[in-house]
C-alpha cells in the first residue's frame, strides 16, 4: 500500500488537504483557493491535469463498503466532473494510482490486482446532459 495521499512525483504542486465534514462529504482546501466540498471522506490521491486542473480522488474510508470517488475540478477548484467506483459490500481500498499519460491515470485496487483507466478529455455532450470530461474502464 502506498502512503495517502499518493500524489504526482512532479515537483512543484502544492498539497491539498481534505477534511471530512459529514460522512459522506468533505472540504478540500488548496493555498490560496476558496474550498470545495466533495464526496468522500478521505483524500486518496492528487494528479494535476494539464490545461485543466487537477484530479482529485477520495473515498469513503469504509474498507467493506467502499465508494472511491474521482473527481475533476478546475484551477479555481470548481467541480467539472465525478465519477464512483465500488458500491457496497465492495471492497475498495486503493493500493495505488500512477500517470501513464498526460491525461491518462490507472488506479490499482488489491483485489487480484484490480485496476482501472481513467482519461480526461475534452468535454463531450450528450444531448441535454451536462459535459462529460472523464472516462473510467476496467483494465483487461
Amino acid at each position: 500500500m502506498q502512503p495517502r495521499p499518493i500524489t504526482d512525483p512532479a515537483p512543484g504542486s502544492a498539497p491539498f488537504t481534505f477534511t471530512q465534514i459529514t460522512d459522506t462529504e468533505g472540504l478540500l482546501s488548496h493555498p490560496g483557493q476558496s474550498p470545495a466540498t466533495l464526496k468522500g471522506a478521505q483524500l486518496v490521491a492528487s494528479f494535476p491535469v494539464e490545461g485543466i486542473g487537477t484530479l482529485i480522488v477520495t473515498d469513503c474510508d469504509c474498507p467493506f463498503e467502499e465508494l472511491v470517488y474521482i473527481h475533476l475540478l478546475d484551477p479555481a477548484l470548481t467541480l467539472l466532473d465525478t465519477a464512483t467506483l465500488g458500491g457496497a459490500y465492495t471492497p475498495g481500498i486503493v493500493q495505488g494510482m500512477d500517470r501513464i499519460g498526460p491525461r491518462t491515470f490507472r488506479i490499482r485496487f488489491p483485489d487480484a490486482g484490480t485496476s482501472h483507466r481513467i482519461e480526461v478529455h475534452a468535454p463531450r455532450r450528450l444531448f441535454l446532459r451536462p459535459p462529460t470530461w472523464l472516462t473510467v474502464t476496467q483494465d483487461a
